[in-house]
């Protein structure tokens, strides 16, 4: 019965067939090795990978000679990837998502071409788990619909089957598995809400994953409606600019229903997304995540690389030939006092500068005669006359010479050290 259902399942859904390659995903529990037997008893082809992750001591490498022993028996193919103990001590990360890089980081190593399925082993009891652990931390639609069945190559296809039910399907058969010790520690959040959230949710109703699957069926036309939608609006109003990108829109209604799941993309949870929205008249606030920062603008929003490259000034010395960061540029000085007219070369008198100079970010304050003007200017007024956006303001650099502001980099020069009849040597600066 249980083989009838699982092949009934595979060819309804077209999840995969005996011409494609498949590689399980084992760990040795209940759920990997029932999957196994499954896929051997329905007549598939497949091969087998299995991570040791050193977590468990001897108790993990017990996992993965069973599971070597269990592709023996049955003349399978076995693919195995270690990692030694050392690796968690002396790198200071969160060991599950540490551990599903590796994992997922390992089966794209065995794919060889598209045709090539990898199959991991989530059940009904997973996905529910999922969905809950999602909603009560605050998600947007794509967090409470579940886990796909299949994506790009990974293929789950014991999703609708109980974990119950699988663990009958060994016992029945007299296949062993392996329990995992750490399933029995609260110190995880998934074991807390499989030991005593869940279970109180089924005293309440004996048929809970029953009317989950019911939610399912009836949330899918929904969404599947919805991501046509929002993919078509990230296509015309999500656009790629030089330092990150620029996402705008028609109507409140966008950004009501499309904003979150896009700025969850880059970190942002539904708590700032909730902050945003309510400040989207606001120009100039700046929300972060933690690798990226958003501004708003005058309709739209920028998000931009929040890893700050460089923090410190830096000093370009008369000898200095290129850098690299904060922004990439090449240096040079000629006797050629031909003017380029190009913003993003800045030429300068050599006599007139005094070595070193310096690069940062301009500040709110700073001043300079700009190119062509007897007073100075603040750097914000010529921004402003630029029409540069809060986003680009944000992103410009000033070249000093002393506490001179020489170059407002890519918009104008001092005109304090413009060449001139007089200039003999010319030092010249260059974004790349």
């Amino acid at each position: 019965m249980m083989i009838k259902k699982f092949k009934d399942h595979i060819e309804s859904q077209k999840l995969f067939s005996k011409e494609n390659r498949l590689i399980l995903a084992i760990s040795g529990g209940i759920d990997s090795v029932s999957l196994f037997h499954l896929l051997r008893l329905s007549g598939y082809k497949f091969e087998v990978a299995h991570v040791n992750y050193s977590l468990r001591g001897e108790e993990s490498d017990m996992d993965e000679r069973f599971v070597k022993d269990l592709c023996n028996t049955y003349n399978v193919d076995f693919h195995s990837k270690k990692i030694e103990s050392t690796y968690w001590k002396n790198n200071n990360v969160n060991t599950q998502n540490e551990a599903r890089n590796i994992r997922y980081s390992f089966f794209d190593s065995l794919i060889k071409d598209k045709s090539d399925r990898v199959l991991v082993a989530h059940n009904l009891d997973d996905n529910f788990e999922t969905v809950l652990m999602n909603f009560t931390r605050g998600t947007g639609i794509t967090g409470i619909t579940g886990m796909s069945v299949s994506k790009n190559q990974i293929v789950r296809p014991i999703m609708s089957f109980t974990r119950e039910s699988l663990k009958a399907f060994l016992q029945d058969n007299g296949y062993a598995w392996r329990d995992d010790s750490s399933n029995d520690s609260l110190n995880y959040k998934r074991n807390r809400f499989r030991q005593e959230i869940i279970p109180q949710l089924k005293k309440e109703n004996p048929a809970l994953l029953q009317r989950f699957t019911d939610y399912l069926n009836n949330i899918e036309p929904v969404t599947s409606y919805y991501l046509e939608g929002l993919n078509e609006f990230k296509k015309e109003y999500l656009l790629p600019i030089k330092d990150g990108f620029k996402l705008s829109w028609k109507s409140k209604r966008d950004v009501e229903l499309f904003m979150f799941p896009i700025i969850s993309e880059f970190g942002f949870n539904s708590s700032q997304a909730n902050d945003i929205k309510l400040s989207i008249t606001n120009s100039g606030k700046v929300f972060y995540s933690k690798l990226y920062k958003l501004t708003i603008d005058r309709n739209c929003i920028y998000i931009s690389d929040n890893s700050e490259r460089i923090t410190a000034e830096v000093e370009i010395y008369d000898d200095t030939s290129n850098i690299r960061l904060p922004i990439e540029m090449k240096f040079k000085t000629s006797d050629d006092i031909s003017i380029e007219f190009n913003e993003n070369i800045g030429q300068f008198d050599y006599n007139k500068l005094t070595f070193p100079l310096t690069l940062r970010k301009w500040n709110y304050g700073d001043r300079m005669k700009p190119f062509g003007m007897k007073g100075e200017k603040k750097i914000s007024d010529i921004l402003i006359d630029k029409k540069k956006s809060l986003h680009e303001k944000s992103n410009y650099y000033v070249l000093l010479s002393k506490s001179k502001i020489i170059w407002l980099v890519g918009l104008t020069i001092s005109d304090d050290f413009k060449i001139d009849k007089n200039t003999v040597s010319v030092w010249m600066s260059e974004v790349i």
